[in-house]
């Protein structure tokens, strides 16, 4: 039998709790989130930022950073940001997923080299 996946999906920026934590750059809030997820049995711990668009590859690592200093657990980015990503991606490759890919074109094209150089899953 095929172990199943599990990932903790609770540090995405549309969840308002989590997006205060990130606007007030509350690491306690942010790090408490990961270890209970982790405690829980998530083999990966979904990271997003998308809800401040414009400050999103600033975030995005500020919040990987975080979620590392407390768990080894690999990381899913959940971006549809090729910058973000990459970004993220060149503090914190590990064993990512990149979480945000769609059959789309364009996106394949932004988002499949960079799995290809950081030996991400998709």
């Amino acid at each position: 039998m095929k172990e199943i996946t599990i990932i903790g999906e609770r540090l995405n920026s549309s969840r308002k709790a989590v997006a205060r934590a990130l606007e007030q750059r509350d690491h306690s809030f942010i790090q408490g989130e990961a270890q209970r997820q982790q405690e829980n049995g998530a083999h990966y711990l979904d990271v997003n930022a998308g809800a401040f668009p414009e400050q999103e590859v600033e975030l995005l690592s500020w919040l990987c950073e975080k979620v590392r200093e407390v768990s080894l657990a690999p990381l899913c980015l959940d971006t549809t940001s090729p910058r973000a990503a990459e970004a993220a991606l060149s503090r914190f490759p590990e064993k990512a997923l990149l979480n945000g890919l769609t059959g789309e074109k364009p996106r394949l094209e932004a988002f499949v080299p960079l799995a290809r150089s950081y030996g991400c899953g998709v």
